[in-house]
């Protein structure tokens, strides 16, 4: 053996040493945050506080049909974790941040003043999974729209039915439904997310008829964030050629419009 041979040994022991250092210390940190996830949800009246860290959205859509008595039909499976984090929030607005994305369509029921979520609708391709919120939800009594409350809902607002060749033809002509409104983009802040807010619309116009008005702030349509009146229409424009023919217009503080076409 020479006498480099010795100090080549410890030189080469050192070096396997600290490999074995680095991955002892690297690996478990590796495990922790590929599989670390938590969510937790409080309902304080007609409040909710959310916060969720890498959790799928059909998961946090199921802890608030348990906590709240939310009736959710999807037609898709939701399995994209999120991380999000709201406080002294209605649930209607907690579904627009967490269905964002989504082509989607709400159930209420009247109480007290206000109208409240009682059902999700998720459109989507896959065949549809229901979640029906736990016993524990259902201390007081179920919250389901009965005849007379229906009577009193905002439907000229709310639900718009129209042939889809009309509807078609309706909103064909670009140029001219630019000029029947007057909007403004909305960036995103911490009270709301971005949009479009309507400053002017003329009261003849296919934008009135469809039930919407001056200072309204639209949020986004079937899913997509407008910030323009030009995407508003080009919108439109596009869901006269999908199959499912449902349009829905998300509006900061007021029920959202649905336009059925059939």
């Amino acid at each position: 053996m020479t006498s480099h041979q010795p100090a080549r040994c410890r030189l080469l022991i050192q070096i396997l040493m600290l490999l074995s250092a680095i991955s002892l210390f690297c690996l478990p940190a590796h495990r922790g945050s590929a599989s670390a996830s938590s969510l937790g949800i409080e309902v304080k009246g007609t409040l909710i506080d959310i916060q969720a860290d890498h959790v799928p959205v059909i998961e946090i859509l199921k802890s608030l049909s348990d906590k709240t008595g939310l009736v959710v039909e999807t037609g898709d499976p939701l399995e994209n974790p999120i991380s999000l984090k709201l406080k002294d929030i209605s649930l209607e607005k907690c579904l627009q941040r967490l269905l964002i994305h989504q082509n989607y369509a709400l159930t209420y029921a009247k109480t007290g003043d206000d109208f409240v979520p009682i059902s999700v609708r998720i459109i989507g391709t896959s065949l549809t999974k229901r979640l029906e919120p736990e016993p524990a939800a259902a201390a007081e009594p179920p919250r389901s729209p009965d005849p007379a409350v229906e009577a009193q809902m905002p439907q000229d607002d709310h639900m718009k039915k129209y042939q889809k060749s009309w509807f078609a033809i309706a909103v064909e002509d670009s140029a001219g439904l630019a000029g029947q409104i007057d909007t403004e983009t909305l960036e995103a802040n911490d009270a709301d997310m971005p949009g479009l807010r309507i400053k002017a619309i003329a009261p003849e116009s296919l934008f009135y008829m469809i039930g919407l008005r001056e200072e309204d702030h639209i949020q986004e349509v079937n899913g997509k964030v407008v910030k323009t009146a030009k995407e508003l229409i080009e919108t439109l424009q596009r869901a006269t050629g999908e199959t499912l023919g449902m349009i829905r217009i998300a509006r900061a503080d007021k029920n959202p419009i649905y336009i059925e076409l059939h």
